[in-house]
């Protein structure tokens, strides 16, 4: 909601021969606009169109004196009347614009196409608009991920000390739930509680299996600020660790360890990727790898940059990344361990303070 973030959107203009881009994804109109509607929704019709001398907000009648109080960089606020894609031509002819690129990644693509077939000039549709412009965060970006970082901690430390053996993996979720609510603006993405064997899943959704000592317990979590989310995992275990455990979780450890020593900015993002299979190799588990080592995270729990295998874009400093490790175990369970850290020209900084069970 900056001018710089206006230009940074206009720069873009150029390589697409556009005179305008219609930005249909919410989390990129926010980061653009400072219109916070229905902004961690996959498509709103509230939405905003630049030019290179026009920033106009088209929004439901409703919602436009939301717009207004929100945004400090439009230049116009128009009410939709009549079908949407309607309205957009409309603006688009009254403003002489000759070629227009959409955001085809986010529209549904009935509107999109409408739009297409009500304009006489040249539609383009475009992709990746967030990972052009949102990789690197500015100050403001970076206060509000440190401030999500450091509500997930609070919530996890309280969970972790609270007792949830012999609650249910639903139970443990609902009350982190409850409890990132009211600590922040709510949930980065829904809680993951995953207990023993369930622990096995990466993406496993907390059901009415009973938490119970000596076996691998997952807790991924994320609080959200201003838009911004956090993101957690801890392992934890209770009761006295068995070999097979402390091995597993000191091998993710020190794969956290060397992908956060190689996150640096100006090599490719491969090279943490391989730095911390490298590491799970050396242990013996590396085919117990199920997912990428970590990735971007700002209004969207998954953006770029991509910490994985064949990535070779260069990091950047800012960029707000996890680092998330994970060993995952058929009928015994998993181990992950995940900080959130940014980016510099030198070693990475962590934001997350959570206690970890083991130091390697």
């Amino acid at each position: 909601m900056t001018p710089e973030r206006i230009a940074a959107i206009r720069h873009l203009l150029g390589g697409w021969e556009a005179d305008a881009i219609v930005l249909t994804n919410p989390a990129n109109r926010r980061w653009a606009t400072g219109f916070t509607s229905y902004a961690t929704d996959s498509f709103s019709t509230d939405i905003v169109l630049i030019s290179q001398n026009d920033v106009i907000i088209l929004a439901s009648g409703n919602n436009t004196a939301w717009a207004g109080g929100e945004s400090p960089v439009a230049t116009e606020i128009i009410a939709q009347s009549g079908l949407w894609p309607t309205a957009v031509v409309k603006i688009i002819d009254d403003h002489g614009w000759k070629s227009v690129a959409i955001e085809g990644d986010s529209v549904p693509y009935s509107l999109g196409q409408a739009v297409a077939d009500g304009f006489s000039g040249t539609i383009n549709f475009v992709s990746g608009v967030r990972d052009q412009v949102r990789v690197v965060k500015d100050p403001a970006e970076q206060a509000n991920a440190r401030q999500a970082a450091l509500c997930t901690d609070q919530v996890f430390t309280e969970i972790a000390a609270s007792g949830i053996v012999g609650k249910t993996e639903a139970e443990v979720a609902r009350t982190i739930t409850a409890r990132l609510i009211e600590v922040s603006g709510g949930l980065g993405f829904d809680v993951i509680v995953a207990s023993g064997p369930n622990a096995a899943r990466p993406h496993h959704s907390p059901g009415d299996r009973v938490i119970q000592e000596r076996e691998p317990i997952i807790i991924d979590m994320g609080a959200r600020v201003n838009g911004y989310c956090g993101d957690l995992t801890r392992t934890l275990w209770f009761g006295p660790y068995d070999d097979r455990f402390e091995s597993v979780y000191k091998a993710v450890l020190q794969s956290q360890i060397a992908t956060k020593d190689a996150l640096v900015a100006g090599r490719p993002a491969q090279e943490a990727a391989l730095a911390s299979e490298a590491a799970l190799q050396d242990a013996g588990y590396g085919e117990y790898i199920l997912h990428s080592v970590g990735h971007g995270v700002g209004f969207n729990i998954h953006e770029a940059p991509w910490i994985r295998k064949g990535n070779e874009t260069l990091l950047e400093a800012g960029s707000v990344v996890t680092v998330e490790p994970g060993l995952y175990f058929p009928d015994w369970g998993g181990v992950r361990v995940e900080d959130v850290v940014i980016l510099a020209d030198g070693p990475c900084e962590t934001i997350t303070t959570a206690a970890k069970l083991m130091t390697v």
